[in-house]
């Protein structure tokens, strides 16, 4: 019996350990500097914002997982506005593997993220592809959770508008975690906290 509990906790160690430990994102939970207003002049590494003039995304303090700080998401827009407010890093260095995207989110009422990375594809140019992403539904209980999605690079293609284009590796890609669309016809205030967001590599 020994034997066995031994063998189960070696292979689920071995199972923990496909994922790298290294998280590909800088400043994952807000706690330095700012995020900035525009995709235009951001390093790589920096943190930056779309947000409808009706909605606003900043960090905050004293409201955080862990550490001082969240990203704080107050957001009262139509229904058609989706995927326009986000927040997004540049400058990952991704390979044609699995990409597992966690991060813990807190909110009072129910809300859709969507986690999609952009980048570029082959024979485009500079012109950056977003892909489709996946979507998160956040509980709305008031309390911390952790959420994950994973995200497959391995066929070396991203799916953009119902198209396939393969991905150029040599260059950055950009993590995009957006709110899928208003969610609420009588235009009331969703506000919702993300923090300690991390991007890993399947090995």
């Amino acid at each position: 019996m020994r034997n066995k509990l031994l063998l189960i906790a070696v292979l689920l160690g071995g199972l923990s350990s496909l994922w790298a430990q290294e998280n590909k994102l800088m400043n994952a939970g807000f706690e330095e500097g700012t995020v900035k207003t525009k995709r235009g002049g951001v390093e790589n590494g920096e943190w930056y914002k779309n947000n409808l003039p009706n909605s606003s995304i900043m960090p905050v303090v004293n409201v955080a997982y862990e550490g001082d700080k969240s990203l704080r998401f107050v957001c009262n827009d139509r229904i058609d506005t989706r995927y326009k407010n986000f927040v997004a890093q540049k400058g990952l260095q991704l390979s044609r593997k699995k990409i597992k995207v966690s991060f813990y989110a807190r909110s009072a009422k129910p809300v859709i993220l969507n986690v999609s990375f952009v980048g570029f594809a082959e024979g485009k140019g500079n012109k950056p592809i977003a892909g489709r992403g996946e979507n998160v539904n956040i509980t709305g209980d008031n309390d911390w959770h952790l959420y994950t999605v994973e995200v497959d690079f391995g066929s070396g293609k991203i799916v953009s508008d119902k198209k396939s284009h393969s991905l150029n590796f040599d260059e950055p890609f950009e993590l995009r975690i957006a709110v899928d669309g208003g969610q609420d016809f009588s235009r009331a205030k969703s506000v919702f906290y993300i923090d300690n967001i991390s991007v890993n590599e399947k090995v």
